[in-house]
């Protein structure tokens, strides 16, 4: 199911973005394991991190 809750609590544990230099503020990511479940790339979220996950467990 979409979700309309806004994206400030971001970090969301288990998000993995793959191509991390490519991701930009507002890209779409899967959330692995929740079926259908996505969220927004926050502006402060993109595109800083260094490695290819931008939230760990």
């Amino acid at each position: 199911m979409l979700s309309d809750k806004p994206v400030s609590h971001l970090p969301i544990p288990g998000v993995v973005i793959h191509a991390i230099d490519a991701v930009r503020a507002g890209d779409v990511f899967v959330r692995p394991g929740y079926d259908g479940e996505y969220g927004v790339v926050s502006m402060q979220y993109a595109p800083q991190a260094p490695t290819h996950s931008l939230f760990t467990s």
